[in-house]
Order: structure tokens, then C-alpha cells, then sequence
């Protein structure tokens, strides 16, 4: 629907995105330019904003056994979608052994970076219904996150009943319904950082709210002050990590989970119930429970973020991969978080 060729600053705003079909099916779009998306592609330029829009019942489809696939959103750098309602969506991909796969993230271009701020993501759909992996080789897919060399945040967003699925037999499929942070291609800038979110919805098994994938990740992956509960059952289990020792989790709950992974560090975790009003959680009012403070760092490049946790001084990179990869006149705000 709208190729970003070059220059910076393109802007859409209010604007419905609905039944819109995307698909591709020849090999050499594998690493044509930025690589394509359904909504949005790039080949070059950056800081696109896509504002209080919304995009529903649109089709992406990728028969082809490519690297990359065919995403609603293959976004240029420093890019943002907020205030946007995505919802009713379906990708249907041929997944790549070793390779993950989004309905929201980039594609095959390096060193690009993006953020999702304030959007409510539902009843998405992402389901590999063939595969170009042999068997007990593995993929990912996720709803909202990288596919490569990338970095990209999630703030003050909720993802309420997506759906991640494989209908082919023999691979090891790692699904989530959520966020998927993967590096596989070259783990020196990919990772992705999470905050202020709500993942809600039916439980499924051997489906994850937050799933990391690949051996090549080297950036640290922070989720602060989200919430995690299954409508309908007593035991649920939202993370699949991959190398946990590069996790934080700062001031979050889970209603469902009985016990927490070993491997990621943990600091002022719940297991309480959460009452909602809504979307609104009230685990993340003053009078319930103190979280970790979050700014955005710099506001001429707003993908990144800064945390503080409670008690501290210092500031944290939320998603030290997104620094990392930041490069000329724009300053690593963090350093020492960014290695």
C-alpha cells in the first residue's frame, strides 16, 4: 500500500487500513531493497510515523520458501506506530529453518529500528502452514518483533488474544502471541525491550506471551512493569528463552505462572491477581504497586527509551540493541547498557 523510497519524516495519520492482500512469490524479493510489507515497505529513508490508525482484516501471504516473508509492516528506521488499533489480521508463511517470523517487524535490511507505542494488537493471526525446514529443524513466529539484524520497543501496549500456530509436522515451532525478539543472522544489534504492556487471552499450549529465538543474540532483553494472565486457566507459562541469562524482568506479574524460569534476573516479581477495568490494569497505579520509571531518551530519535528500576540513580537503555545500532550524530544515551 505505501513504499517508503527515500528522504525522512513521512507521516500517516487516521487512516483505515482494511482488507488489504499482500503476497509474494518469487525468490528474488528475498533481499530486494528493505524487503517488502503488506501496509508499509521501505527501501530507504526513516522516521515514518503511522498514528492513530487502524488496520483490520488484511491478508499477508508468503507461499514461497523465502528468509524473510511478506509482514504487514516492514518499517525504515526510527519509525513508530501509536495510538493504532491492529486488529483481525492473518499471515500465512513458509518459514525458513533458524528464522523468525512476524505479522509486525522488518524485514531483511540491517540496523533498522522501530517502536510500537500505546497500540492495542488483538485476534492477529500468524500460522506457517508449510515450511522449507527439514524435520527437527527449527523457526519462530510472533506477532510483533525482528526477523534479523534489528532492534525495536514495545511500550504501553496491550496484545489480547493473538494467535501463533504450525500445522507442520516434525519442526520444532516456536510460537508466541506476543513479542518475539530472534537473532539469527547476526546477533550484534538484534533484541528488542518491553514496557508498560497487558497480555491477556485464552491459554493455548506450547504457545508464549514473550519468546526469544537463535544463538546469535548478544543484547541484553528488558521487559518493565507488564502484566501476563490467561483469561480461563489456573497454570500458564508466558516466556520461551532461548538464552535466558540475557533477560531482566523489573516489576512485573504474572497471574498464572506457578514458577519462574531459571536464567533471567528478576526484580520485584508478582504472582497476584491482576484486576482489570478494561485495559487498564490497576497493578500499574501509584496506591498498588511502585514500577520502574520510563522516559523516552532523546526526543529527536524517540525509539529509544530509558528505565529506571526502583531505588536506582542510573538509567537504563530499555532496549540496548536499539542504542547499539544508533550510529553518527545521535548519542548512546546509555553506553554501559548497551554492551
Amino acid at each position: 500500500m505505501i513504499y517508503i523510497w527515500s528522504g525522512s519524516g513521512t507521516t500517516v495519520e487516521g487512516c483505515e487500513f482494511v482488507r488489504c492482500f499482500g503476497g509474494r512469490c518469487a525468490s528474488w524479493e528475498e533481499s530486494n531493497y528493505g524487503g517488502p510489507g503488506n501496509i508499509c515497505s521501505a527501501e530507504a529513508g526513516s522516521t515514518t510515523a503511522f498514528t492513530d490508525c487502524i488496520v483490520s482484516n488484511c491478508w499477508s501471504l508468503c507461499p514461497h520458501t523465502l528468509g524473510y516473508g511478506m509482514p504487514l509492516f516492514s518499517l525504515p528506521s526510527n519509525s513508530r506506530l501509536t495510538r493504532c488499533l491492529i486488529e483481525n489480521n492473518f499471515y500465512e508463511c513458509r518459514p525458513l529453518a533458524n528464522r523468525g517470523y512476524t505479522l509486525i517487524g522488518n524485514t531483511c535490511s540491517g540496523n533498522r529500528h522501530f517502536t510500537i507505542d500505546g497500540c492495542v494488537i488483538r485476534k492477529n493471526q500468524i500460522l506457517s502452514s508449510l515450511t522449507g525446514a527439514e524435520p527437527g529443524e527449527s523457526f519462530a513466529l510472533g506477532i510483533v518483533g525482528n526477523q534479523a539484524a534489528l532492534g525495536f520497543t514495545v511500550v504501553n501496549t496491550v496484545f489480547d488474544s493473538n494467535v501463533a500456530s504450525n500445522a507442520c509436522a516434525g519442526v520444532n515451532a516456536v510460537l508466541s502471541r506476543g513479542v518475539l525478539v530472534s537473532a539469527t543472522d547476526n546477533g550484534s544489534t538484534a533484541g528488542g525491550g518491553i514496557a508498560n504492556c497487558t497480555f491477556t487471552g485464552p491459554k493455548v499450549d506450547g504457545v508464549c506471551e514473550v519468546a526469544q529465538f537463535g544463538l546469535g543474540l548478544s543484547k541484553t532483553m528488558n521487559i518493565v512493569n507488564s502484566i501476563f494472565t490467561v483469561t480461563d486457566a489456573p497454570v500458564a507459562n508466558p516466556f520461551s528463552f532461548s538464552v535466558p541469562s540475557l533477560v531482566k524482568i523489573y516489576d512485573s506479574s504474572a497471574k498464572n505462572l506457578i514458577y519462574l524460569p531459571a536464567g533471567p534476573t528478576y526484580d520485584g516479581w508478582g504472582f497476584d491477581p491482576v484486576p482489570f477495568d478494561g485495559y487498564r490494569p490497576k497493578a500499574k497505579l501509584p496506591d498498588i504497586r511502585t514500577t520502574c520509571d520510563l522516559s523516552t531518551n532523546n526526543p529527536a530519535m524517540p525509539v529509544t527509551f530509558a528505565f529506571r528500576p526502583n531505588g536506582a540513580t542510573a538509567w537504563q537503555a530499555l532496549s540496548p540493541a536499539v542504542n547499539a545500532s544508533l550510529t553518527g550524530s545521535v548519542r548512546d544515551p546509555v553506553a554501559a547498557s548497551s554492551t
